[in-house]
């Protein structure tokens, strides 16, 4: 396997089975900062050695919690759904925040002002207490 190959082995393992940079500094003793570089592409010739420790950690962490390479369908459904519901919510906040950075923007709003419409704002998003 070379280096493009290991890269993309590593950076579809860790999107797939949710393998964070963290868990993956944890278990090799790289640091994560390294790590995530790594997997945004910022470095663009990281040394083998690094990604064989790395490719490493996945393939014994997949194997000790006998993951798949592949997202499975159910997840892929679930995240879907709540990419579905984030995007709605969304589109209902869009318009509030808007109108205050407008009346910001212009200072037509002052303290009070900005906590009523954020007070309106919270009514179309129910938060945890």
């Amino acid at each position: 396997m070379n280096k493009l190959d290991k890269i993309n082995f590593i950076i579809k393992a860790c999107n797939t089975n949710e393998i964070t940079a963290y868990s993956i500094a944890k278990g090799t003793g790289l640091t994560a900062f390294g790590i995530d570089k790594i997997l945004d592409g910022t470095t663009k010739n990281p040394r083998s050695v690094t990604l064989d420790a790395i490719i490493k950690y996945i393939e014994h962490r997949l194997s000790e919690e006998k993951l798949k390479l592949e997202e499975p369908a159910a997840t892929y459904e679930k995240r879907k759904i709540e990419d579905i519901i984030a995007e709605k919510v969304i589109e209902k906040m869009l318009p509030y925040f808007t109108r205050i950075e407008v009346a910001l923007a212009e200072n037509l709003l002052d303290v009070d002002d900005i906590k009523e419409e954020l007070k309106s704002l919270k009514k179309l998003v129910k938060t945890p207490n």
